[in-house]
């Protein structure tokens, strides 16, 4: 029983935590690059590991062990307009070495969006969506584990 409560316990604790980060939470903001207007926004930590100890037989206590960082990426055009956001992950807080882990969006000049792609473990998987620059979508392309599907077959361009 007393396990059973430590993992709900636990559970709970997961969720209040990324649910805090996942809500923005309060994040420093890092000027990576002022001649290339990049920005990385710090969000919080992802990947929480709960490692259980024991001070007295019988008794646990928990601990949340950050597994990594997740930070916002925000490109602009020297003009000032937002030509990509990104969402990445980090061994870092100050996400200085990082991978794409989420949504990736660009942006033409005029706010119209470019490209809708998403990412998982710095590799594009899932619906890949491209724009023309009157708003007008494109094209429609599926990724998995980084390869294009072309009708249920994975086209790895890598090899060519």
């Amino acid at each position: 029983m007393k396990k059973l409560n430590l993992a709900l316990m636990a559970m709970i604790l997961i969720f209040c935590v990324s649910s805090a980060f996942s809500q923005g939470g309060e994040g420093a903001t890092f000027t990576v690059s002022q001649k290339n207007q990049r920005v990385i926004e710090y969000l919080g930590p992802v990947v929480l590991q709960v490692a259980t100890y024991n001070t007295v037989p019988g008794d646990a206590n928990l601990m949340l062990i950050p597994n990594g960082f997740i930070c916002k990426l925000t490109d602009f055009y020297k003009s000032g307009e937002v030509s990509k956001t990104a969402i990445l992950y980090s061994s870092f807080s100050d996400c200085r070495i990082w991978s794409f882990d989420g949504d990736l969006n660009t942006f033409y000049k005029s706010g119209k969006p470019k490209v809708k792609t998403k990412y998982v473990q710095g590799k594009q998987h899932g619906l890949r969506i491209t724009f023309n620059e009157d708003g007008t979508e494109q094209k429609r392309e599926n990724y998995e584990n980084g390869v294009l599907v072309v009708s249920g077959f994975k086209l790895d361009t890598k090899s060519w």
